[in-house]
């Protein structure tokens, strides 16, 4: 809910975890030292948890106002969590995660339900912008021709 990544463990205990991951991949320095850090990950209860077991990518810790500056890091914070079905950000008063923007043939409730903390929902929640033809293009064509990210080449 604060926006912290752990891709370290699952468990109690680091030394004998109930899942070890294979960590962060050099993300965790970006997270503690970057203006604005962007995530982007599934959507699913399991990744949306109330607090993470290991902290591996710091976002607002435990939501105090002067956590990062205690923990000794540079970076602002995170900034905005990208999933396929919704955009989240952070308030700034609580550090806690919002709902920006659901992406269209869902509703406010249904993307809760996917999240097991409580979301700050503001009032009127838009919905995302479908992509442009020219944002495909981009996408399948020039970003990631060869499909590793989109997991699929576009043939023409």
């Amino acid at each position: 809910m604060y926006g912290n990544i752990g891709s370290t463990i699952e468990g109690d205990y680091y030394n004998k975890p109930d899942i070890r991951f294979p960590g962060s991949g050099g993300a965790g320095a970006m997270a503690a030292n970057c203006g604005k850090t962007i995530a982007i990950m599934a959507l699913e209860k399991r990744r949306f948890c109330k607090k993470v077991d290991f902290i591996t990518s710091v976002g607002f810790g435990d939501g105090s106002p002067d956590y990062r500056e205690k923990a000794g890091v540079m970076g602002s914070g995170p900034y905005r969590v990208i999933t396929q079905q919704a955009l989240f950000g952070f308030e700034d008063e609580t550090r806690r995660m919002k709902l920006l923007e659901v992406r269209p043939g869902f509703t406010p409730q249904q993307i809760q339900d996917m999240i097991e903390f409580e979301l700050i929902m503001p009032p009127n929640i838009p919905e995302m912008a479908e992509p442009t033809d020219e944002d495909l293009h981009l996408l399948r064509d020039v970003i990631d021709k060869e499909g590793y990210f989109l997991k699929r080449v576009v043939k023409k």
